[in-house]
């Protein structure tokens, strides 16, 4: 029943914009028992209610042309990686937890599975 609702809302907003009328925001949440903010949001971004997300920087950054360096070498696992991190820098923040994640989605190991076809091509 929401969904209709809110399609009832955004039709009625494109109606409102196409004829060049701003709406009673007050009037169309009493309506549509959604919030006037959120309405006036639809109205001036023309419905689209999609929110960009901005990249946060991890806290393995910092580390990241060592954990590079360290990968090269085929022999080396995450978790030997995790282990040399936590001895050389005795920093509390550095879990195995956060630090796969980080490696996985930076495609690190992309880029060592990479080196190595090159390798091999050479």
């Amino acid at each position: 029943m929401e969904m209709v609702l809110e399609f009832n809302l955004l039709g009625a907003l494109r109606i409102l914009k196409d004829m060049k009328i701003k709406p009673n925001f007050s009037e169309l949440q009493r309506q549509y028992n959604v919030d006037r903010h959120t309405i006036k949001k639809y109205y001036d971004n023309d419905g689209k209610t999609v929110q960009e997300r901005t990249k946060r920087k991890s806290k393995y950054d910092i580390y990241k042309n060592e954990i590079i360096e360290v990968l090269e070498n085929p022999a080396v696992t995450i978790q030997a990686l995790y282990q040399y991190l936590v001895e050389k820098y005795h920093d509390p923040l550095i879990k195995y937890n956060g630090l796969k994640p980080s490696i996985n989605k930076e495609q690190i190991l992309n880029y060592k599975y990479l080196l190595e076809t090159l390798d091999i091509l050479q």
